[in-house]
Formats: structure tokens, C-alpha cells, sequence
């Protein structure tokens, strides 16, 4: 009864290891989401930098009259 009972708590517990190991893991769409969110501010400050440089710009024109 004891070595039944001991595999039994082994097999358990080597199930339980290797459902919380799988857990932590990201999947593919997690990496895919944190490469998108990545680009989007990117592009976000590529365009502030854009924005600052037409600003400057605009402001530097002569104006017409």
C-alpha cells in the first residue's frame, strides 16, 4: 500500500511541475502582441518627431501677405 500510495504522489507531482512549468511560458501570440505593441510606439515617436520637425518648419516659413 505504501509504494502505491508514494508512485501515486509522485505521478502528481510531476504533473503538477509540468502544468505550472508550461504556464509560465509566452505562446506565440503573446511574443507577437508585445512586437506589435513595440512598433506602435515607435512609430509614435517617429511621428511627434515628424510633427516637431514640420512645427519648426512651418514657424521658420515667411509668411505671405
Amino acid at each position: 500500500m505504501n509504494l502505491k500510495s508514494n508512485r501515486y504522489l509522485t505521478i502528481v507531482l510531476c504533473a503538477l511541475v509540468l502544468v505550472l512549468t508550461s504556464c509560465q511560458q509566452d505562446g506565440p501570440a503573446e511574443k507577437a502582441g508585445e512586437k506589435v505593441d513595440q512598433t506602435i510606439e515607435k512609430t509614435g515617436e517617429k511621428i511627434e518627431k515628424v510633427g516637431a520637425a514640420i512645427s519648426d518648419k512651418v514657424e521658420g516659413a515667411p509668411t505671405s501677405k
